[in-house]
């Protein structure tokens, strides 16, 4: 018995009676500073699962706004095509309005005993009328625009496959859980745990670097979607003054040839 030493194998089920002390203490010392070793590993692996749920939110909320803003699009391009079709309608009635207009004036110099006058002196009015009331035609927006906006989309569903269930799962349900690791399979359970922690970190990584890639091409979509679609309403905004200025004079127009 003396001449076994119990303490050279940590697996023996046995201890010798002589150092209990001293196996006790180290027993304690290592097991305190495996306890620290995975609660360094824990806060590792929740900081990583935080930071990806963090980003699989924001890339979900990215989507969304693209998809709106180009809901938005098809809207303020029906409303500029409205504003087309209203303007080639007031060009169209203008110069029904310069034919009354004429007509009118032919009766007034008529029955006013000027009926010898040529009906194409009172052209000079009318033709300045027309090329006041010209509209100049629409300019189309280019569709390449959003380009990258849709590219960004259209990748949506392969980027989504690194992390089945976005949009039916939100950050409380992996914020505080450290993601299960599998049953030691190793004669040496600490190592075969860093291990684990380590292949859970480097695929944490990865899809780290793959959201921020992802994310980088969507506010790169949103910055040329909103520029485009500022132009587009300031096309809207100008083509909405100019109906409302050609309906206010067509109004006073008519006004007049009532009287």
């Amino acid at each position: 018995m003396a001449d076994r030493n119990y303490l050279r194998n940590p697996n023996s089920p046995f201890f010798s009676v002589e150092d209990d002390d001293v196996d006790d203490d180290t027993f304690l010392r290592n097991s305190r500073q495996a306890q620290k070793l995975r609660e360094i590993e824990d806060r590792a692996l929740r900081s990583a699962q935080q930071s990806v749920s963090i980003l699989r939110e924001t890339e979900e909320i990215g989507v969304k706004t693209a998809e709106e803003l180009m809901i938005q699009r098809e809207k303020l391009e029906r409303t500029e095509k409205n504003l087309d079709d209203i303007n080639t309608t007031l060009r169209y009635s203008q110069k029904h309005i310069n034919g009354i207009k004429s007509v009118f004036g032919g009766l007034k110099n008529y029955f006013s005993g000027r009926g010898d006058q040529k009906p194409g002196q009172s052209d000079p009015s009318t033709s300045s009328t027309n090329s006041s009331s010209s509209i100049a035609s629409p300019s189309g927006y280019s569709a390449s625009a959003s380009r990258k906006l849709t590219e960004a989309l259209e990748s949506k569903p392969e980027s989504q496959g690194i992390h089945p269930g976005l949009r039916i799962r939100g950050l409380s349900d992996e914020d505080d859980d450290v993601p299960n690791l599998r049953s030691p399979t190793s004669s040496n359970p600490l190592q075969s745990r860093f291990n684990q922690v380590n292949e859970i970190l480097d695929k944490n990584i990865d899809e780290v670097g793959s959201s921020l890639a992802r994310l980088k091409g969507l506010a790169q979509g949103l910055g040329e979607e909103i520029e485009s679609q500022n132009d587009l309403i300031d096309r809207i905004h100008d083509k909405t003054d100019r109906a409302e200025v050609t309906v206010g004079r067509q109004n006073r127009e008519i006004k007049r040839l009532l009287k």
